[in-house]
C-alpha cells in the first residue's frame, strides 16, 4: 500500500499525540487542541468542499490557511487528500506547506520546553 506523503505526515503527527502525552513529554490539553484542531479544520474543508459542490458561499482561503496555522494542519491535509479540496490549486499549497512547518517547528520548541 502506497500512501503519499502528506497523508503520512499528517497521521504520524495525530498519533504521535496520545504517545507523547502516554510517556509524558506532552501535556494532555495541548495533546488534545492539537487533535480538536485539526478535526476542525478537516469539518471547515468538508463545509467548503459542499458549499463549492452547491454552489454556495464559501469560506475563504484565508480562513482555511487560518485554520491550518492554529493547529490544524493534519487535518487539512487529510482533507486535501481524502475530500480531494483544494489539492489541484497551486497558489494555495505553499501557505498550507509554510502551516505545516511553523506548526512543526512550534511543536518541535513546545516539546523542548516541555522537558528540558
Amino acid at each position: 500500500i502506497s500512501v503519499p506523503f502528506p497523508v503520512l505526515l499528517a497521521l504520524s503527527q495525530l498519533a504521535a499525540l496520545p504517545l507523547l502525552t502516554f510517556i509524558g513529554m506532552l501535556p494532555l490539553a495541548v495533546a488534545g487542541l492539537y487533535a480538536v484542531m485539526s478535526l476542525l479544520t478537516f469539518c471547515v474543508y468538508a463545509w467548503d468542499k459542499r458549499a463549492a459542490r452547491l454552489k454556495r458561499s464559501r469560506v475563504p482561503e484565508r480562513t482555511l490557511h487560518g485554520w491550518s496555522w492554529l493547529g490544524g494542519w493534519p487535518g487539512a491535509l487529510l482533507a486535501r487528500h481524502y475530500l480531494h479540496h483544494k489539492s489541484s490549486k497551486k497558489e494555495y499549497k505553499l501557505p498550507l506547506w509554510l502551516s505545516v512547518a511553523g506548526n512543526l517547528l512550534f511543536f518541535s520548541a513546545l516539546l523542548w520546553l516541555c522537558n528540558p
